[in-house]
């Protein structure tokens, strides 16, 4: 539906703030400028290890994210889930496991705890937890 004339433009593409956009300066652009830089330094050391955790890393054996053993796990995680998540793009089945283990308010709550500390109090409470789970914790 075409605009009333003389309407006012509502949104982010009125030329106004465009306009105001570009037009920054004093406190306020020095203010932007500066959480520019932080935003910039802190997405650069995000992700990053020290070269010692590195090296501890590299004889340590990596989980097989396709192992049989998770599959019947794996079956039960999806019909907990019900339909596959959303925003889940780069994720692995195990991650996804892991995921629903800590949604999952049967091992009580997960506030402060470790997973595998709240695997081995769900586990003491008889709450049975998933064994495979905490072999994946413990890999």
């Amino acid at each position: 539906m075409p605009a009333l004339r003389g309407a006012p433009r509502l949104g982010f593409t009125a030329s106004k703030s465009r306009e105001a956009a570009v037009r920054t300066s004093g406190k306020r652009a020095a203010k932007l400028e500066a959480a520019a830089k932080a935003v910039a330094q802190a997405d650069e050391s995000h992700g990053t290890y020290p070269p010692e955790l590195l090296q501890q890393a590299k004889g340590r054996p990596s989980i097989d994210i396709n192992d049989p053993r998770y599959d019947a796990l794996w079956a039960r995680t999806r019909e907990t889930m019900g339909i596959y998540p959303i925003h889940t793009e780069g994720m692995h089945r195990i991650e996804l496991i892991l995921r629903v283990f800590d949604l999952n308010p049967t091992y009580g709550p997960c506030m402060g705890l470790t997973r595998l500390e709240r695997w081995d109090r769900a586990k003491a409470l008889g709450h049975d937890p998933p064994d495979e789970i905490r072999h994946i914790l413990l890999f």
